[in-house]
């Protein structure tokens, strides 16, 4: 009977061993799964930096937009401005062309009368 006690502790002894192993294993995964863990949590967090720095360099574009916007605005304004002072300088231009192509024309004629006038008196 002694025996049998003895190699039931045995038993139980190696039992126990085995069921240390597996723990073990086990706690030497659930370390490995830890480890993976924090390298994750590290690429989470380099990421979350450049996240966080796009959306600065963002925020700090969007801060111009209505500047910008603004700027467009008056340049269009400034435009429309000069479009209409061109055109109003054209049409001027245009009507003092007029006169002097009036003008023009009144000499020629009265140069081509003057011709005239001394062809027929050279024959005289």
């Amino acid at each position: 009977m002694g025996e049998n006690i003895l190699q039931q502790i045995l038993n139980e002894l190696s039992s126990l061993r085995d069921g240390q192993q597996n723990m073990e294993r086990t706690l030497s995964e659930v370390k490995e799964e830890q480890q993976s863990m924090r390298h994750t949590l590290s690429d989470l967090k380099v990421e979350q930096q450049t996240t966080n720095q796009r959306l600065h360099q963002i925020e700090a574009l969007v801060v111009d937009i209505p500047l910008i916007r603004q700027a467009a605005l008056e340049t269009l304004e400034i435009s429309k401005r000069l479009d209409s002072g061109q055109a109003s300088f054209e049409r001027k231009v245009t009507a003092e062309l007029n006169t002097h192509s009036f003008g023009i024309d009144i000499l020629n004629r009265e140069q081509l009368n003057l011709k005239t006038e001394i062809e027929k008196l050279k024959r005289k």
